[in-house]
């Protein structure tokens, strides 16, 4: 992606890669930490933030394919420690038919996502038309804030379409919900910290021509899958946290003590 987008992270149709880490953005409540790894550990630790809630508003109209949340919960409850439990709650919204830059995104979810105090954590995730006017590559979601996630609905289902090489049934619904999985769950490992966007390395695993990035393509923070191999990579095989990232959300998540 492009260095001209530097307030969030994205993953494009064709080149899955990100821009320059979290990026300032609006702060969704003025009761978070300004350290990055402050807010990581909400989200990792249960001393810090008893409670997840996951938040999804998705345009009225749009069918999101099978049940994507399930497995970013999955993927969620994997990494951290939240006695309080993990919730999602997907709203439908009505947005204005149009396309959209950063600041409307961001404008956008000022208006819904209202702060939630104690020690919850959330996580606010924006499923919308419309394509993204601040970079020149089709792009399927962006990330930012530690906090935040867009999902771009048209470029998913050309993506899934693509991927399953058109038609319908239960084969196209596995792989576009794979796909809208993969999407959100790569963007969800950037907002927890992913890969040196907050939370230290153990061991550099960082590709030094992606920034955030990890270098094995087998790893779901990967900067990149050819659209063409959406099918095999994404929902054949699964596409998880690899050992390196996994090793660094345990090292907050499981001290003795909150960074």
């Amino acid at each position: 992606m492009k260095a001209s987008v530097p307030k969030a992270v994205a993953l494009s149709m064709l080149l899955a890669g990100c821009t320059a880490g979290g990026g300032p953005g609006t702060d969704p409540s003025s009761t978070l930490p300004d350290r990055p790894i402050d807010r990581v550990a909400r989200f990792l630790r249960g001393d810090v933030a008893s409670e997840l809630q996951v938040r999804v508003w998705v345009e009225e109209g749009v069918e999101v394919p099978g049940d994507p949340w399930v497995r970013l919960v999955d993927l969620l409850e994997e990494v951290t420690d939240k006695p309080g439990g993990i919730s999602v709650d997907v709203v439908p919204v009505s947005l204005p038919s149009q396309d959209w830059t950063f600041d409307g995104y961001e404008a956008e979810l000022d208006r819904l996502a209202q702060p939630v105090g104690g020690d919850v954590a959330v996580m606010d995730i924006l499923a919308a038309r419309g394509a993204y006017l601040d970079n020149d590559d089709p792009v399927l979601g962006l990330s930012w804030s530690w906090s935040r996630i867009v999902l771009l609905v048209d470029p998913l289902t050309e993506a899934c379409d693509a991927a399953a090489g058109g038609g319908s049934g239960s084969g196209h619904t596995r792989i576009c919900e794979a796909t809208w999985s993969a999407i959100a769950r790569h963007e969800a490992g950037h907002v927890i910290g992913l890969v040196g966007n907050g939370a230290p390395m153990v061991e550099d695993h960082e590709d030094p021509e992606h920034v955030h990035h990890d270098p094995d393509p087998d790893c779901l923070m990967y900067y990149a899958w050819d659209r063409a191999e959406l099918s095999g990579r994404v929902a054949d095989e699964d596409l998880e946290l690899c050992d390196a990232s996994l090793a660094d959300l345990a090292a907050i998540r499981d001290a003795a003590d909150p960074p």
